[in-house]
């Protein structure tokens, strides 16, 4: 049988009132959950401990405006890894979940979201990705321009420079790892 929520109304110090409500113990911290609200009046602490004591009995935390991103990058900061794992992790996390996740609240965030996103990703790595055919370049406007920028006008390595940024130097049509849908 599930235990009932209990709360109390307090006085503070500086004159206001907090409303404490006892939501259960954390089954991964084995710490305690205490929902707390603070109000200027004594009527209004009632009014937010009936509102904490609703949210424990349905298993909620209080309201937060916690995004994503702010999660992820308070949690980057403070991670244990290493430089390479570092670097890994916070492109993986500035290129992929910041795009996808990164403007919902934390409390949005739900299993058929992750899954739809798992999915995703899977066909392919990149979300922008449409699964259409694509033709990818070999010509790079700034490497003609840093050969350009070394050799002397007229000499044999600009020509040759020139002649492969030509129409003949793109690949073929390719397609993108997503299975056609």
């Amino acid at each position: 049988m599930p235990r009932v929520a209990k709360g109390c109304v307090e006085r503070l110090p500086s004159g206001s009132w907090r409303a404490r409500v006892y939501a259960g113990i954390d089954p991964i911290t084995k710490r305690e959950i205490r929902l707390t609200a603070t109000a200027k009046t004594e009527q209004q602490a009632h009014i937010e401990l009936g509102r904490l004591l609703k949210e424990a009995s349905e298993g909620r935390t209080p309201e937060s405006d916690a995004t994503v991103a702010k999660l992820l990058d308070e949690y980057a900061a403070i991670a244990p890894w290493d430089v390479s794992t570092r670097q890994t992790n916070e492109g993986f996390i500035r290129r992929t979940i910041k795009p996808a996740l990164g403007p919902m609240k934390v409390r949005k965030v739900r299993g058929p979201i992750l899954d739809k996103l798992y999915a995703e990703l899977k066909r392919c790595g990149d979300l922008a990705c449409t699964g259409r055919p694509f033709i990818e370049h070999r010509n790079v406007p700034v490497l003609v321009l840093n050969q350009a920028t070394f050799a002397r006008p007229g000499s044999r390595s600009l020509r040759r420079s020139q002649r492969r940024s030509g129409p003949g130097s793109s690949r073929p049509a390719t397609s993108c790892r997503r299975s056609p849908s």
